[in-house]
Order: C-alpha cells, then structure tokens, then sequence
C-alpha cells in the first residue's frame, strides 16, 4: 500500500482560531501602499493571510510572533493508523472532521445570537451532546498523552 501524501491535522480547530485571527500586514509594506515590495515572506504569511499573535516561551523569557491559522497547533498526520492491519489508515481523523463540521455550526449559531445581544440561546438534545462529545475530545486531543491525566486522574491507566 503506497503511503498518501501528509495532511496538516489540528489539535485546535481552525474555525476557533479565527476568532481570534486578523491579517497579516507586512511590515516593509510602504504607508500609502497596499502591496509590500518583493520580499521573501516566511511560509502562510503572505498580506492578507489569516495570522494570529502568539506567545513563545524561551529559557530565556518570551517572545510574540504572527503565525498563520492554517499553520498553528497542527501536526502531520496526527491520527493516522500506522499498523500494517489499517485498511482505512485516517478513519479516527475523518470521523474528528464529521464532528468538527457539525460542532463549528452549533458555535457559530451561539455566537451570532450573542453578537445580536441575544441572553438565551435555544439549542435541541443533540445539540448539546454533539457539543460535549467535541469539548471532551478537543481536550483528550490537545496536549497529548499528559490530556488524559486532567480526565483521569494522575496515571493514564
């Protein structure tokens, strides 16, 4: 079986991060232009880019960067079965997309209805349980193994 091409997988979901996204704005960008001279740009930081301002943490204290949405808090093939008996080797990953999808537009209607001053927000049974199964797999996935010691307990086992 011939191995497919890596996909970026996100331990943070991309529709999350654009809430907190803006675009990106060259810096050697002349100021009555809208386009920067030619210049090598670092990859997904192109003007106009979704980016988003994050905090590296360095032995020596800190530093803020703009990364690209599409970049951040991802992983090559961060859920692909490797076992030579996977017939599907990126079920797990399909099946977090499907939730993914459906969860994104159960958020976006509890946002609009808060940016519409809305205090309730109306959401069925099945709603809700699609939104507690992506809450607790978004916290399972995001940190690795150290993610199931904050449900379990301090062992994994």
């Amino acid at each position: 079986m011939q191995a497919a091409k890596p996909q970026y997988q996100h331990s943070i979901p991309q529709f999350i991060l654009r809430n907190f996204d803006h675009p990106f704005v060259c810096p050697y960008t002349p100021n009555n232009s809208s386009k920067c001279k030619k210049r090598h740009h670092e990859k997904g930081k192109h003007p106009g880019d979704r980016v988003v301002d994050c905090l590296q943490l360095l032995p020596d204290g800190f530093k803020i960067e703009e990364l690209s949405i599409r970049r951040i808090c991802s992983l090559n093939d961060m859920y692909t079965d490797r076992s030579s008996t996977a017939k599907f080797p990126r079920q797990l990953e399909v099946k977090f997309s499907r939730l993914e999808s459906r969860a994104s537009s159960i958020v976006r209607k509890i946002v609009e209805s808060q940016e519409h001053g809305q205090s309730d927000v109306k959401l069925t049974r099945t709603q809700r349980n699609i939104l507690r199964k992506f809450l607790l797999l978004l916290i399972l996935r995001g940190s690795g193994p150290g993610s199931l010691k904050r449900v379990y307990g301090k062992t994994c086992n």
